[in-house]
Order: C-alpha cells, then sequence, then structure tokens
C-alpha cells in the first residue's frame, strides 16, 4: 500500500507537470509485470483526471492494473493455443487504422465546414415533413389559469369567460380580472404537461388528468378563493408534439444530415479524384 501511495504521489505531481508522461527515462516507475512486460508509470499518467483524490486514485489504478494483467495474460495463451494462422492479426488491424484515420479525418473535416446555422424556416419545414416521427409520451394542453376572491364583483361573468376557447372572450377575461387584480395565467400560450400545471397552479397532477379524461374545466374554492383551470387546447398522447417541444430535437437532427451529407461528399470528392488522375484502377471487365 505504501508503494501504491508513493506512485500515487508521484503521478498528482506528474499532472502538475513536474515530470513528463510520454517518455520512459531510466528513472521511470514500475507498477506492475508479468514475464517480461512491464507496465510503467508513464504509461497510465493519462488516465487520472487532474482533479482526482488519492483514494480514487489508488482504486483506479489498481483496476487499471488488474485490467491489463488480465488481457495480457489472456493474450499469452492465446499465443500459446492459437496456431500461425488464427494469431495473424494483421488484416484486422491494417482495418481499424484505416477506420480510425478515416474517422479521424472525417471529424477534422467536418469541424471545419459544418455550418451550425438553422433557420427558423428550415425547421418548420422539417417539422411539417416529419411530423410523424415526433409523438407524444403525455397529453400537453393550452391552459388558463383563473385565481379570484370570492367576493370579487364579475365572478359569473369571469366563470362564463374562463369556460370558453374563444380568443375574444380571453381578451375581455384577461381584461375583466387586471380590473380587479386577479390572477388570470395563459401561460405565454405555451402547450405544458399536467406536472407542469400542477406546479403553477393549485390544482394537482391528479385533478388535471381527470380533466382531460372528462370536460377539461377545473373550478375549486377555498375560504378565500375560487380557482379556475380550462384546457383550451389539448394534444393527447400519440398527437404530433407541438414545434416547440422538439424544436431541440429537429436542429439536432437537421445538423446530423449535414455532417452526413459532408462526409458523403468528402467521399465521393476523394473518389473521382482518384479516377481523375489515374490513382484509382479498377480491373473489372463489364
Amino acid at each position: 500500500m505504501k508503494k501504491i501511495s508513493y506512485i500515487v504521489g508521484l503521478l498528482c505531481m506528474m499532472s502538475c507537470s513536474f515530470f513528463p508522461t510520454k517518455q520512459q527515462g531510466a528513472n521511470d516507475i514500475i507498477v506492475a509485470e508479468i514475464d517480461d512486460k512491464k507496465l510503467f508509470l508513464s504509461n497510465i499518467s493519462t488516465i487520472f483526471p487532474s482533479d482526482i483524490n488519492k483514494k480514487d486514485s489508488i482504486e483506479l489504478l489498481k483496476k487499471y492494473i488488474n485490467t491489463w494483467a488480465r488481457q495480457y495474460l489472456i493474450a499469452a495463451k492465446a499465443e500459446l493455443y492459437l496456431d500461425k494462422e488464427q494469431k495473424d492479426v494483421s488484416r484486422e488491424l491494417e482495418e481499424y487504422r484505416l477506420s480510425l484515420l478515416s474517422y479521424r479525418y472525417e471529424n477534422h473535416y467536418v469541424e471545419q465546414k459544418i455550418d451550425t446555422v438553422i433557420s427558423q424556416e428550415e425547421i418548420e419545414l422539417f417539422y411539417e415533413q416529419h411530423a410523424e416521427i415526433f409523438p407524444l409520451t403525455v397529453p400537453y394542453v393550452q391552459a388558463i389559469y383563473v385565481k379570484i376572491r370570492k367576493d370579487a364583483p364579475g365572478t359569473a361573468t369571469i366563470k362564463r369567460y374562463a369556460r370558453t376557447a374563444k380568443d375574444e372572450n380571453m381578451r375581455k377575461l384577461d381584461s375583466l380580472c387586471a380590473k380587479i387584480e386577479a390572477v388570470c395565467d395563459f401561460f405565454n400560450d405555451q402547450w405544458v404537461d399536467v406536472d407542469f400545471l400542477a406546479q403553477k397552479t393549485t390544482f394537482t397532477a391528479e385533478q388535471c388528468s381527470q380533466s382531460l379524461k372528462e370536460n377539461g374545466y377545473l373550478e375549486m374554492m377555498d375560504e378565500q378563493y375560487l380557482y379556475l383551470l380550462n384546457f383550451r387546447t389539448v394534444k393527447k398522447e400519440g398527437d404530433v408534439a407541438p414545434l416547440a417541444h422538439v424544436r431541440d430535437a429537429i436542429a439536432h437532427l437537421i445538423i446530423g444530415k449535414r455532417k452526413r451529407d459532408l462526409i458523403k461528399n468528402l467521399e465521393n470528392s476523394a473518389y473521382n479524384e482518384a479516377l481523375d488522375y489515374k490513382r484509382l484502377k479498377i480491373y473489372i471487365d463489364e
């Protein structure tokens, strides 16, 4: 344990750039050894986050050594028991190298070329063309919430206006509530779910859910106030989600398509260029 603590201490110093981390020098420390295979301190210094504490460093070091040892021991058995052809991994390594190089260059190319600006028109067009891929998993509503004193004037009129979805009555309701200093909240005409309403009103999520199954109107009274909640418009589970709720998802999908298009164009350009300059020769008779 003392040696591990000492090694962890050195790692902390290395993370602060007191020692080089990418070269095996004469003073490098061996942290594990199997047969003639050695794992050096400089090999593993980069696995430790700069803000990791001593206890976590020790656990991470132990796990790394454990994994390294198991991999080496299984590979050693493979050397003993597999035949020459089975041990030849040159083709797989070359395929992996080419795949990794391509992946890195494509990422670099995309980072240099990608246009991340997305217009509102693009988002709306994508939504119109692919609305079916955005079904709601829970109902959403556009609601109106009113809180007024029980003895406030015009209560009957306010209740009548609150129960309707007509825009002209909503404007009258808003004006009337303002005159008597009552709460009248349209939630900015946003689509909201029952959990949101439970947080913003006196009604519970259960009451809102039950009202969705019935007439979409709730009314409640206590010693001082009358509370009204009306679902002006409802989107049920399985309906297409409102655009505002999927805007970020659409932007992500558009950027993803742009990346794929850039990579495809890069591949086509490289391929055609190789054909034009006779670098690529295909020996197949049509």
